[in-house]
């Protein structure tokens, strides 16, 4: 069985009108940015946007003013059955920024244009159960977080009379995020008022990894975006991202997305030229064992 797969560039400021694509497809956003529309609700993506689209989904498309280069596999229902997914358990539409889905989807992104059978099929197990996870618990707190397992769960009463809300969780979710020294997690606790241990122990039960590895991911993942639109040299983007040194990025980068970030701007950083007046896009297509 193989899957096909599509590389396609849209033409600058491009609509689309209503219109449906007639297969299931798994769309994610290498460069430019997209906006798109289904039932009166409206998405805005950015290089990273993961998105899972029905066969009969009508939605309109608005690319923005440099285009877009979009990566998409479609997921006929045998495949998906071969892999012991539900097609009727997944989402009709469903786009996702940040967090978990992004790196699940460049992962699968890096497999695809690799052509890497055996790890087409991993990452794409990885990420359909994500979203069959999202199809499930649709507002589970933290579901766009950057965590494994989405799991919510303290692990007992006392645990969950401890906890901080949802709005404390996302304030120790961006001092994590934040450019620049790793946060004081002993003062973080302080003023959600636990123990550092407790919230630990907490964070990872919402999250599914530690503080550490959740701040890890999340550079990772802007490293990502970034090699995704630019040049720079990779040096000068470790020691922005607050790397000590390039090689660190990289064991981090590898261990996150799957291969250096050298070779991950090769595979996708894929500024090509803008598509003639006449056309509204162009598209490169190939099949992938799985």
């Amino acid at each position: 069985m193989h899957l096909q797969a599509n590389f396609i560039r849209y033409r600058r400021g491009l609509r689309m009108p209503s219109h449906i694509d007639g297969c299931r497809r798994l769309s994610i956003l290498v460069s430019g940015a997209l906006r798109e529309a289904s039932e009166g609700h409206c998405e805005d993506s950015a290089p990273g946007s993961v998105a899972l689209k029905s066969p009969q989904l009508v939605h309109r498309n608005q690319f923005g003013p440099d285009g877009a280069t979009i990566l998409s596999v479609i997921l006929p229902d045998v495949a998906l059955r071969r892999i012991g997914v539900g097609p009727d358990r997944l989402v009709d539409w469903r786009w996702r920024h940040d967090g978990t889905s992004s790196l699940l989807g460049l992962r699968l992104a890096c497999a695809l244009r690799l052509e890497a059978g055996a790890s087409v099929e991993a990452e794409l197990i990885a990420i359909c159960r994500w979203f069959q996870r999202e199809a499930a618990h649709p507002h589970t707190p933290g579901c766009e977080s950057l965590g494994r397992d989405g799991a919510d769960k303290a692990s007992s009463y006392r645990d969950s009379l401890r906890a901080p809300s949802a709005s404390r969780w996302h304030r120790v979710r961006r001092a994590l995020e934040t450019p620049g020294p790793p946060p004081d997690m002993d003062a973080l606790a302080r003023v959600e008022g636990v123990h550092p241990v407790t919230l630990a122990r907490l964070f990872r039960q919402r999250f599914g990894c530690s503080p550490t590895r959740y701040r890890q991911r999340w550079r990772a993942l802007s490293v990502a975006r970034e090699l995704l639109g630019g040049d720079d040299d990779l040096v000068a983007v470790a020691l922005d991202h607050g790397f000590s040194d390039l090689s660190h990025m990289s064991r981090v980068f590898t261990r996150e997305l799957g291969l250096p970030p050298g070779r991950f701007r090769g595979l996708l950083n894929r500024r090509s030229a803008e598509p003639s007046p006449m056309l509204e896009s162009f598209k490169t297509e190939w099949s992938v064992p799985l």
